[in-house]
């Protein structure tokens, strides 16, 4: 898991959540956070896949269609029960910022383990020494922005 928001719920659960009760805020996110969420393992990968296709299809649509969209989706208990917890929020701006710091995290998470996958191929590939800096100063320039240096 790459960390929890909250007792009991992980980032990545968190956005799943998140953007299945607010489609909208998909476009906010950037083509990489795309990338990055299709990328994640099940159930989060392939609900992101499933949420882009249908918002390329449908557009943004309200939780209550997408719920019923889901029946029958290999990972459709674990989609309900993450987008009923988003769904009770009463604040739409406070879930905008709690999804702008879950991805700000799920991306250093993401830059943490690329750095390690550089690391390990440095012995072989010098090159991914530059890599592993590159990578490195991204990640502290996202956890100096969050105020969090030391995740």
């Amino acid at each position: 898991m790459l960390g929890t928001t909250r007792a009991g719920v992980g980032r990545a659960d968190r956005a799943v959540g998140l953007l299945l009760a607010n489609g909208q805020a998909w476009d906010q996110l950037s083509a990489d956070d795309h990338t990055m969420l299709a990328h994640l393992g099940p159930p989060h990968g392939p609900l992101m896949t499933w949420l882009e296709a249908r918002l390329h299809e449908h557009g943004p649509q309200p939780w209550a269609v997408l719920r019923e969209a889901l029946r029958g989706h290999e990972h459709e208990h674990f989609a309900i029960r993450q987008g009923d917890l988003a769904a009770q929020s009463p604040d739409p701006d406070a879930e905008a910022a709690e999804l702008a710091e879950v991805m700000t995290r799920l991306r250093i998470e993401h830059l943490k383990a690329q750095e390690s996958e550089a690391i390990a191929r440095a012995p072989t590939e010098p090159a991914q020494l530059q890599r592993y800096r590159e990578l490195q100063e991204l990640r502290k320039a996202l956890e100096h922005r969050i105020g969090d240096p030391t995740l």
